[in-house]
This record gives structure tokens, sequence and C-alpha cells, in this order.
């Protein structure tokens, strides 16, 4: 028989959800339109005033943005960070119904003048802030207020990209590194109503479109070709996790006022836009155009995964919304390709099998930064519906995650997770209070309090049944659905908190 407060949460995820993909989906169709207003804003056949002025206007544009984000800080970025820290009880938000328009007109407007953001993390934002707004409204604790926001961040993510699976995986994998059935529940209720609604406006896939032929030959030539490109992915992904890091250190220490670098970067982003138009944003129109074609110019398109790159970082680093879901992926499709024109010259391959080498790049080259092997498989055969790539990818992402191992490359947001927290660092005596639900079959589940053993310096505060607190003496044995509150040291918090959890078998 289910418990009552898990069918609640169970039915506001799909609320939450259905809400995400009202919101989100929204976001991804202006988007798509955002490519045909690029297109008048940086023409070719304008005289050399018009340019000066449409600069200008994006710089206003850029200006605006920088205001709303200096208003509300935790909308820089991804987004996806932060709604980790909110999961973990890092950090809340206070105003989510204005933080919801501010991160949908700062990412639309970032996103849409041509910087190169991905959209899906502002979409995880978003599900985050509905997923509060709503669990405020219902009044829910805030144990399950936890797994309403990660099942609200996993909608943005299935909305963003039209993969539920694949989304509720990313949510377990990286963002939550927990397994429990009723974040897996969650997750994938709300993943499936987004992606519903997205499934109903983006009625083509253009991922589905690539032609997908395999090589020919034998296992220990095939198995070649995937460790070699898995060496170029694990390459590119390890400059990518650099570079990115590096990008915000010196963008934030640059003595140059904030006008003047935003000016840079709106620069940077015209020219970019008025020779290449379609690499900018997430560039993923320049990804389908190669991908479809069997020619190209390796040296022409080393330079365009470089100048990608960059210009990716420089995006980044303005912490203007966006994300970097959609040109990573672009980046590891476009190193197919490239490999696929190596080996294209070598003999080895044929143009027909670009396709199916630019789709298992952008597996690799998303295996590599986030470190979510199981993500990255997932996420592209839901993308593509093609389950020819699925025993290469699974040989390729091993190769790869191994590779990366090797090279000590950290996985991308929990780099940007500690850096939100690292500078300054908490006070020495600063403690913070967790709340965890005791599942059944936990450790605790049936002990009292003097059998309880905890970690160094965590103490458990109180304890709360059917919405009343229980006095703290060693009468009282935990059960089942109790919700327990844990002090612990700030600086310890991230260390111990997937431990707690284990504890308490959430």
């Amino acid at each position: 028989m289910m418990n009552i407060n898990n069918g609640k949460l169970y039915l506001l995820s799909i609320v939450v959800g259905a809400f995400t993909g009202i919101v989100t989906v929204p976001y991804r169709y202006l988007l798509t339109k955002a490519d045909d207003v690029r297109s008048l804003i940086y023409p070719h056949d304008k005289p050399f005033y018009y340019h000066l002025a449409a600069i200008a206007i994006i710089w206003l544009i850029g200006m605006g943005v920088y205001w709303l984000y200096k208003k509300f800080p935790l909308i820089s970025g991804s987004g996806i960070p932060q709604a980790k820290a909110v999961i973990n009880e890092r950090i809340t938000y206070k105003n989510p119904f204005k933080m919801l328009c501010a991160k949908f007109a700062g990412g639309l407007a970032s996103i849409g003048i041509g910087m190169s953001l991905g959209r899906e993390g502002p979409s995880v934002q978003m599900g985050s802030f509905i997923a509060q707004i709503t669990g405020r409204f219902a009044k829910i604790s805030p144990t399950q207020m936890k797994y309403l926001i990660s099942g609200g961040s996993s909608a943005g993510l299935s909305a963003a990209f039209t993969a539920p699976l694949a989304s509720t995986i990313f949510m377990i994998e990286e963002v939550e590194k927990f397994v429990s059935p009723r974040i897996t529940i969650t997750a994938l209720l709300s993943s499936i109503a987004s992606a519903y609604i997205a499934q109903r406006v983006f009625t083509f896939n253009p991922y589905a479109a690539i032609p997908i032929v395999p090589p020919q030959g034998n296992f220990m030539k095939i198995l070649l070709l995937l460790v070699i490109l898995s060496l170029l992915c694990a390459l590119l992904g390890k400059a990518f996790n650099k570079l990115l890091i590096w990008s915000q250190n010196k963008y934030k220490a640059a003595k140059a006022p904030v006008a003047l670098k935003i000016l840079f970067v709106m620069v940077t982003t015209y020219i970019l836009a008025f020779f290449l138009p379609d690499l900018v944003a997430g560039g993923d129109k320049f990804f389908f155009k190669e991908a479809m074609s069997g020619e190209g110019n390796i040296l022409f398109l080393l330079f365009v995964i470089a100048l990608k790159l960059l210009f990716t970082v420089l995006c980044y680093a303005t912490g203007f919304p966006g994300g970097i879901f959609l040109p990573l992926l672009v980046l590891g499709g476009l190193m197919g390709k490239a490999f696929s024109l190596m080996m294209i010259m070598l003999g080895l391959i044929t143009p027909d099998q670009i396709g199916y080498f630019s789709l298992i790049g952008m597996s690799l080259c998303f295996i590599t930064v986030v470190r979510s092997p199981i993500t990255g498989l997932i996420l592209i055969l839901e993308m593509t519906g093609e389950f020819k790539l699925f025993v290469p990818m699974i040989v390729a992402g091993g190769i790869t995650y191994f590779i990366s191992e090797l090279m000590n490359t950290k996985p991308v947001y929990d780099m940007l997770y500690k850096r939100m927290f690292d500078t300054p660092p908490p006070p020495a005596g600063e403690t913070s209070v967790l709340n965890f639900d005791v599942n059944a079959d936990s450790y605790l589940t049936g002990r009292s309090l003097s059998d309880v053993v905890l970690p160094k310096d965590c103490e458990l505060i109180s304890i709360r049944r059917n919405g009343h607190d229980l006095p703290n003496d060693d009468t009282v044995k935990l059960q089942a659905d109790d919700i327990i509150r844990i002090r612990v040291k700030t600086a310890d918090q991230d260390a111990l908190y997937v431990a707690l959890r284990s504890l308490a078998n959430e």
C-alpha cells in the first residue's frame, strides 16, 4: 500500500513536470525562433554604421542581462550547480517566482543574441524554481521539497532535449549522486510529463535525420577506431574543463570595467555571428550540416572546434544565464566529424559513416566533461532513437571514462558546484541543519537515540513524527517516515550529505 505522503509527492511531481514543460518548452521554442532574429541583426548587406548600431544594441542587451544576474546572483551560469545546492540544503531560493522570470528573460536574451550557451541549464533551474513554488503552495515538508526540486530539475532537462530517461539518470548519476525509489520515481514522473509537452510541440527530430551507417570490417579494426576517437574526445574534454575554470578566473580578475568586458564579449559574438552564423548560440545548426555532409576540410573543422571551444568558455565566464550541454555536444559531434575525415583519408571508413562517428563523439565528449557515462549513453540514444549506436557507445564510453580517469579530468559540475562555496570558505564554527526522511529498512529504523552512531561533529537535534516533535531521549525509537534534523559543520556538509542520506535510506 502506498504511503499517503508518497502519493501526494508523486502527484505533485506530475504537476511540477507539466508546469515545467509549460514554461520551458516555450523557452526552447523562442530560442529556435531567435535564429531568424539573428539573421536580421547580423546581415552582410548593410553599411558600416549599421553594424556599429547593432553592436551597440546587443551591448545594451548584455548590460541588461548583467543587471538581472547582479540583482539575482543565483540565476547566473548554468543553474545546475545551484539546483544541486538547493537539494543539498546549501542555499535557498528566497524569491523563486522572480528568479524564474529573470532566468527565462536572461537566458533567452543571452542565447538569443548568439552567445555560445545551452538551453538545458536554464531549463533545469527553471524546473527547480517551479518545484519550490509548487512545494510551498502545497505546504510539503523540507525532505519532500528536496525530492520535488529534483523532479522539477529533471523535468527541465527533459523538456530541453525531449529525453525523460536520460534526464532522470542525470539527476541520479550527477546531481543527487544517490539512488532511491523516491528520487527515481519523482524525477521520472516529472520528466515524462514535461517530455510529453515538448514532444507535442517539437514534432521533428533533426538528430533522427542524421544517417547512421556502422563501419565494416573485423572487430579489431572497429575497436581501434573507437579507441582513437575516445582519446581525441578525452583530450578535447580535458581542455574544455581546464579552459572553463581558467576563463572564469581570468574574466573575474580582469581590471577593466564590467561594461568594457561585456562590450568585448558582444563584439566577439557579433564578429563570429557575422562570419559563421550557424555556429553561435548552441551551434547545433552547424553540427547538423556537418553531420549530414560527406565532405569537409579537416583543418577548417579543427579551427572551428578550437573557435567554438574558446568562444563557449568566454561566454560562460561572463556569468550570463546559460548552460554548457549543447555547446559541449556540438564540440563532440564536430570532433567525430573531424576524426571521420581523417579516417576517410586513410581509407578506413567511407563518407556515409560520418554521422555514425559524429554522434558517438557527442556522447564521448559529454562523458569526459560531465563524467556521467550512463547519462551520456542514454541521452544520445533518446535524441536519435537509433540503437545501432548502443554497443559502440558502451565500448567507447568505457574507454573514454578510463582515459579521463588517467588524465585526472574532474567532473565539470562538481568543479562549478565547489566554486560556489570555496570563496570565501565558511567560518570554522559555522553549522548547518540537514533534514532527512527515515525510510523503512534503514540503519536508523527501530533504534533508540543512544544506539544511533553518527559521524564526528554531527548531532541529531530533533525528531518529527506525524507533524509533531518528539523528545530527544532514549525512550524514543525511530520509525519509518520520521523526519530527523542533524546539525553538521557547514565546511563538512557536502562531504557528509550522501553518507547521512544513506544512513536514513532516503
